[in-house]
């Protein structure tokens, strides 16, 4: 006698009898019958071998498919291996949607996150890149949004030639001060993006990567789309800092110099107060000039949306190219990551000495020819 599964109904058994099925009421079991049920509600995995019950409990089969097959029809080599098909699709892992935001960083921004979003597509992972540099090559998993770059904006409210000019801190401040033009000219370009309109009216991303460094007006963006979010800083600069410190890094200024300072780690009384000023004149001119500009100007799309100064914390990791032989060493939580420069290719062997000559001077030919061009124009 076998016992193929427990009938739907609490008091009935559907027993294998003599190579056939019956569904027999409890009233009707005999003794044996009646402990087997104990049994059975006991180990419901099936009974446990011994003496007295290890012919009927070998004998314990539950069915796993309509018309009360036993298992052991059911493990046939082909029936097997559709229940495996099964089984692994319905356990299969699927790629990740990454939105990579890279809306006002340089080209060299988006260099020093490509081997990242390379290795995240060869993963199976889809990935959408919004950019103003359109990669050389078509890659696979890997669809691009092209925007105006970030030079061509600039062109029209910087004179990055007189700029350079002056000292970092007129240079930081030049910056800034250009950004709510910049920001609110690709910010509208970005929501009139038909593509971009559609990722976010389905809000159809996984995972968003985003610029770490001039990335303020994405964090309305981002808010509304509701996924985690994971900064990516190419350089150690002032935004850099800022979005480490968003995360709970200590600011350290008695020891650690505020990018742009010309400082190191042995400071005098005076430049530790020179230090903490220009820390806190970047924090103070970025939440005027671009945090309250943006917030005021996203209203009409994102009315409910928080302060973006608020919002940095909010990150999942943060990911820096940096390493601890090239930036001041310091206490990092384990949310910031250092990935060291992920984007160098690996050494080659230098020239023959009289090809490295060919090259040196080919090299100031190209900055001579560069340098006349451009007094021309100006």
């Amino acid at each position: 006698m076998q016992v193929i599964q427990q009938a739907q109904t609490k008091d009935a058994y559907l027993i294998k009898k003599k190579g056939r099925n019956r569904l027999i009421s409890i009233e009707t079991l005999g003794a044996n019958e009646q402990r087997l049920k104990k049994k059975i509600r006991k180990y419901p995995s099936g009974l446990r071998a011994s003496k007295h019950n290890h012919r009927i409990s070998s004998q314990l089969l539950y069915s796993i498919s309509n018309g009360g097959r036993s298992l052991c029809e059911i493990m046939k080599p082909k029936n097997f291996l559709y229940l495996m098909i099964v089984l692994c699709h319905l356990f299969a892992c699927y790629g990740g949607r990454i939105l990579v935001l890279l809306p006002l960083g340089s080209k060299s921004h988006k260099l020093a996150i490509m081997p990242v979003l390379e290795a995240l597509a060869q993963s199976g992972h889809s990935l959408t890149i919004i950019s103003g540099f359109e990669s050389p090559e078509k890659m696979t998993n890997i669809h691009e949004i092209q925007i105006t770059s970030i030079d061509v904006i600039l062109e029209k409210v910087v004179d990055w030639y007189d700029t350079q000019k002056g000292d970092s801190e007129t240079q930081l401040k030049t910056m800034i001060a250009a950004l709510p033009y910049t920001s609110t000219f690709i910010y509208d370009e970005m929501m009139g993006n038909p593509e971009f309109q559609w990722i976010m009216l389905e809000r159809s991303v996984d995972l968003v990567i985003v610029d770490g460094i001039v990335s303020e007006l994405t964090f309305p963006i981002i808010e509304h789309l509701g996924v985690p979010f994971v900064f990516h800083c190419s350089s150690f600069g002032p935004w850099t800092t800022a979005a480490i410190e968003a995360m709970g890094t200590d600011s350290d200024y008695a020891s650690i110099p505020f990018p742009q300072t010309g400082l190191d780690n042995k400071m005098t009384f005076a430049q530790r107060l020179t230090n903490i000023r220009r820390a806190q004149s970047f924090h103070s001119l970025r939440q005027s000039h671009i945090f309250d500009a943006i917030d005021d100007y996203v209203k009409k799309d994102f009315p409910n949306a928080r302060p973006s100064g608020n919002f940095m914390k909010e990150a999942s990791l943060v990911l820096i190219n940096s390493d601890i032989t090239t930036d001041w060493p310091r206490s990092l939580p384990p949310t910031v990551i250092p990935i060291g420069a992920v984007h160098a290719r690996p050494a080659q062997e230098l020239p023959p000495v009289n090809e490295k000559r060919k090259l040196v001077k080919l090299i100031k030919e190209i900055k001579l020819t560069t340098f006349t061009a451009t007094e021309n124009v100006r």
